[in-house]
């Protein structure tokens, strides 16, 4: 779905098909249309970035959770609480393949170039992420609002395009604030079965969210999406 303006404010897999959402028939996936992906690149490391501010409970074990899922495929980084820095991070996704962030996002809707990641002491904010040689081709951004961008005219700036932007193929996001508990659960059911060498984000988010929506039908499921070059 190539949605533009306000229609980046609707939950489009969440609308009502049949009975259900959407995204219970068929994947969903938001796109931008700037251009195919740079070509395959094979698993390998994954970072995986865990509470740097220290404050959520929720996302440490939510990194740890994730660091162990993911560990079962690939060499993995765990960069939490003060190891979290800014420089520390830049430099750990260098040639990464898969980057997982459990944290604090920021948006700004008056200006998206100052919203962002909050690490340990700082911020990693779109133009750092558009200044990496090669983002890495899967990155799930597991805080709030970090995949939403201004509803205006046009495609204006968030941190989940710039990924896209960078090189990235798919970036999963939320476009509202999320409990942690949220985030937690479907972390968890995004990767269950990403050692599988069918995994594949977007009909792995799909899944997931119905699982989550299953088992916890009044949470706010439809606030994650993924998006696509």
């Amino acid at each position: 779905f190539l949605g533009y303006g306000g229609w980046q404010e609707i939950d489009v897999h969440a609308l009502p098909h049949g009975g259900a959402p959407l995204s219970a028939r068929v994947a969903v996936a938001y796109g931008l249309d700037i251009g195919q992906p740079l070509g395959p690149r094979p698993p390998g490391t994954a970072v995986v970035v865990s509470d740097p501010t220290g404050d959520l409970p929720q996302a440490a074990r939510e990194g740890e959770r994730v660091r162990a899922l993911l560990g079962e495929s690939r060499k993995v980084t765990l960069l939490n609480d003060a190891r979290a820095r800014k420089p520390a991070v830049i430099d750990a996704l260098r040639g990464a393949e898969l980057f997982h962030f459990a944290g604090h996002g920021v948006f700004h809707p008056d200006a998206p170039w100052e919203g962002g990641l909050l690490l340990a002491g700082s911020r990693l904010l779109p133009g750092d992420v558009l200044a990496l040689a090669e983002a890495p081709r899967v990155v799930v951004l597991s805080g709030c609002e970090t995949g939403r961008a201004p509803a205006r005219s046009g495609v204006d700036m968030s941190l989940a395009y710039a990924f896209l932007a960078s090189g990235a193929e798919t970036v999963v996001a939320t476009n509202r604030p999320v409990a942690d508990t949220l985030a937690a659960a479907m972390s968890e059911a995004l990767y269950e079965t990403v050692a599988t060498t069918e995994w594949e984000p977007v009909a792995a988010l799909q899944r997931a969210q119905e699982r989550v929506r299953a088992a916890a039908p009044e949470s706010d499921w439809a606030s994650y999406r993924v998006l696509v070059r």
